[in-house]
């Protein structure tokens, strides 16, 4: 398989699905997200904005840039009511074919949900009672040693390049002298889809999205102890996890193995082939296991690759079927919507 680069939530789709990682990352195929994931994402876009308040009074501003406004947006302006109604609505206005955001209970369970992080034990976490240092904090960094060197040939075109991890992390502040990070968690569950168990503290210091996060620290910042704390709006609150420089080895060790297991992988296994429940249970709600009429006119778009791969060979479907973008130059996750070739 390609891998250009690494994201973290390509780690868990690799983990779980690996002909899923291969339509994402090596074919530049996007999936649609359910109503689950794009209601979260309005909970995240209105902390940023509070985030972004915090962080222009600490500077002096009165205003802030988002991509919600045309124009800069007064802070004054900013309640806590007024930023989950920008973000309700900006995701509403975005994400427009779910149904689900006319329904008022739907809108008050996160209203809800929201409220509940904002004063939970007495504000702790509320980014307006935080030292803001980035909210919505990109990386992507390059591996600039031997080992991480790629080289690619897809039909007349080469590629080659370092690898690189990339992401964004929800914010990142000064939590009383030391330096922290923290992800937003909104769905129901802190269940480990790969093993089925429901992720405890113990869990969260080898977590792969948590290590990722802790090299992009590292790197960005240049502090070798911090803390990482990923909270869970409706599974149970924060948890957080301390890095220090041995961990970091340790972070730096797992994706030089992610980047040598996925390299020479050729034959991508599918979670519905999978004696693993807890894996195949996420084909229930997977984009990729559905038929779309573009792709087959009777399979669904992961069985018509399994079978692509097996009659072709990875190199000739990837070949036919790249979408070259987005596969090298994957800046903000997604990828091209599903319109493939009919064969």
């Amino acid at each position: 398989m390609l891998i250009p680069y690494i994201r973290s939530s390509g780690l868990g789709s690799y983990e779980i699905c690996q002909q899923k990682f291969f339509l994402i990352y090596n074919l530049g195929l996007k999936e649609k997200s359910g109503f689950g994931a794009d209601s979260g994402t309005s909970v995240h876009k209105s902390l940023e904005l509070l985030a972004q308040k915090k962080l222009a009074q600490q500077k002096g501003e009165t205003s802030i840039e988002n991509e919600i406004f045309d124009v800069p947006f007064p802070i004054d302006l900013l309640t806590y009511d007024k930023a989950f109604e920008l973000g309700w609505q900006f995701c509403k206005k975005t994400m427009s074919h779910h149904k689900e955001w006319d329904c008022p209970d739907t809108k008050e369970k996160y209203k809800k949900m929201y409220d509940e992080f904002l004063c939970f034990d007495k504000g702790s976490y509320n980014p307006l009672n935080l030292h803001i240092i980035q909210p919505e904090q990109y990386f992507d960094i390059e591996f600039k040693e031997d080992w991480a060197r790629y080289q690619y040939t897809i039909g007349k075109d080469k590629f080659e390049g370092f690898l690189s991890v990339k992401g964004t992390m929800d914010l990142i502040f000064d939590n009383d002298g030391y330096l922290s990070g923290m992800d937003y968690k909104t769905g129901k569950t802190r269940i480990n889809w790969a093993t089925g168990r429901i992720k405890q503290l113990e869990d969260f210091k080898s977590d792969k999205q948590l290590m990722l996060y802790s090299y992009a620290i590292n790197k960005l910042f240049n502090v070798d102890e911090f803390s990482i704390i990923i909270y869970y709006l409706q599974a149970g609150g924060p948890f957080e996890v301390y890095f220090d420089k041995q961990t970091l080895k340790k972070a730096e060790g797992m994706i030089k193995d992610y980047f040598y297991k996925i390299n020479s992988n050729s034959k991508p296994f599918l979670a519905a082939n999978s004696s693993n429940p807890y894996n195949k249970n996420k084909c229930r709600w997977c984009d990729f296991n559905k038929v779309r009429p573009e792709i087959h006119k009777n399979k669904t778009v992961c069985r018509t690759f399994e079978e692509k791969i097996i009659n072709l060979g990875m190199d000739k479907v990837i070949e036919r079927h790249i979408d070259k973008d987005r596969v090298f130059s994957y800046n903000s996750g997604g990828g091209r919507g599903l319109t493939d070739k009919k064969e």
